[in-house]
């Protein structure tokens, strides 16, 4: 019995003393071997694409009047090693929409380099690993992973019983936990302070902190029968500056069991609601709960009647 072996010749790109690997195209593959400086040099490792009115390098085709034309790398597939390459393992001149597994080694300079704001395209997959170097925080020295899709499904997680406790679905900003799940949140290195626990079960949410819903960015005066709003605070902000106000109205709930203070912040002038059926304050008949200077009053949104209940 005769046994095949076949081998692949891994990839080389080095001694250049400016760039050992340029991609000017689309659609460009380059998986796996070695890319390097040894020893050490100010060359560049990989460039992606390039921009026009740049120094072209000695010999290239993709220029015009002596300096560079504008080439969009996208497209490329990159999986490779990256080694002492120190003016920059990657240099992101003009990409996009690439896929990129690099292992990068270097122990000075910035490894992922590049004009653009973001550094690296949105539209690009990636996972770059650096070492050698100090992280400070940015992808140029700390490396990082993106992923891009559009997929209601983007990101899922099983457990080898084929259960999904959760998914990411960029194609409308949600983070989701399923099947009884938790977000808790530990103070520790795990798993023994737990700070919070948010419940999928039942939707209880414990916690050892405080919890704060946001304020009103302003207080206005309502005015005389005017409405005080209450989407998306916790605290609304009212200053009756003009006079004391009657015949106010509290804005319809916009959430079942949702919970908003009303808080006036006018030293002596008061508030005080319509009836129930214009204010929708339950048990108002019109003055019944008055609001005054520096006092705050707490109310409940049920929905199935939809009236506010004030807390006593």
């Amino acid at each position: 019995m005769a046994t095949s072996i076949q081998t692949r010749q891994a990839c080389v790109a080095e001694g250049s003393y400016v760039c050992n690997l340029a991609l000017l195209a689309a659609g460009c593959s380059w998986v796996g071997g070695n890319i390097y400086s040894s020893p050490p040099t100010s060359a560049v490792g990989i460039q992606l694409g390039q921009r026009s009115g740049q120094t072209p390098f000695p010999g290239q085709i993709q220029q015009a009047a002596g300096v560079t034309t504008a080439i969009l790398a996208s497209g490329c597939m990159i999986e490779t090693m990256i080694s002492e390459c120190r003016g920059g393992a990657i240099s992101f001149q003009n990409e996009a929409t690439n896929t990129i597994l690099a292992s990068v080694y270097q122990t000075v300079g910035t490894a992922l380099v590049g004009p653009n704001t973001p550094l690296i395209s949105p539209g690009d997959n990636f996972i770059i690993r650096v070492n050698g170097l100090t992280p400070d925080g940015s992808v140029g020295k700390s490396g990082g992973m993106q992923l891009v899709t559009s997929a209601f499904n983007g990101f899922l997680m099983f457990d080898q019983a084929g259960n999904q406790p959760m998914v990411i679905n960029p194609n409308s900003a949600i983070f989701a936990m399923g099947n009884s799940g938790h977000i808790q949140g530990y103070s520790d290195a795990f798993f023994s302070t737990k700070q919070f626990d948010l419940s999928c079960a039942t939707g209880n949410i414990v916690t050892n902190g405080s919890l704060s819903t946001g304020q009103s960015a302003t207080a206005p005066d309502p005015g005389a029968s005017g409405t005080v709003a209450t989407a998306n605070v916790g605290v609304a902000r009212v200053n009756p500056s003009g006079a004391s106000r009657a015949g106010c109205i509290l804005a319809v709930g916009t959430q079942a069991g949702q919970e908003v203070w009303v808080v006036n912040e006018h030293a002596t002038n008061t508030i005080s609601w319509a009836t129930e059926a214009t204010s929708h304050v339950a048990g108002e008949a019109g003055g019944t709960f008055v609001l005054n200077g520096k006092r705050g009053q707490k109310f409940v949104w049920d929905s199935s009647v939809s009236l506010w209940f004030k807390a006593s």
